[in-house]
């Protein structure tokens, strides 16, 4: 509820979708990592709540670099998700779910992963070279002055 009610108060916030820098697309970003993070709330519910979550980060993956960070945030949730679904069973047994199902999650963020690079053609050319070229220009365009 809480994360609903964020997202009410951004969508809400002239300053983040009209006066914000030209050409920026944070709006965007900060809608699709709000979806992605809501949407890691569907992993129990079968391969419907997990092709969401695929479609929702190859769309991070697909919008800015940073999306990476969903990664570690993914594998977090699902681990303490999973840790808790089993709490009446030996450590071991929660570890070991715990391991598979964030195995599982990997899985999905790497078939995301490959899903952003097929929707990319620009990366099909000469694919390490276009990947760190991307990376860096990323990392060391010119700076947006922010008042």
């Amino acid at each position: 509820m809480l994360a609903l009610s964020g997202l009410a108060l951004l969508a809400g916030c002239p300053r983040f979708w009209v006066h914000a820098v030209l050409l920026n697309i944070d709006g965007l970003v900060a809608s699709i990592y709000g979806l992605a993070l809501l949407s890691f709330r569907l992993w129990d519910r079968g391969w419907q709540g997990k092709a969401v979550i695929w479609f929702i980060l190859t769309l991070g993956f697909l919008t800015k670099l940073q999306s990476f960070y969903l990664i570690p945030i993914l594998g977090v949730w699902v681990a303490v998700c999973s840790w808790k679904a089993r709490s009446a069973e030996p450590v071991a047994s929660r570890c070991q779910a715990a391991f598979v199902q964030c195995l599982s999650a990997g899985g999905v963020v790497l078939l995301a992963l490959l899903a952003a690079f097929l929707a990319w053609p620009a990366l099909w050319i000469d694919f390490p070279d276009g990947l760190y070229r991307y990376i860096r220009f990323i990392t060391r365009h010119s700076n947006v002055p922010v008042l």
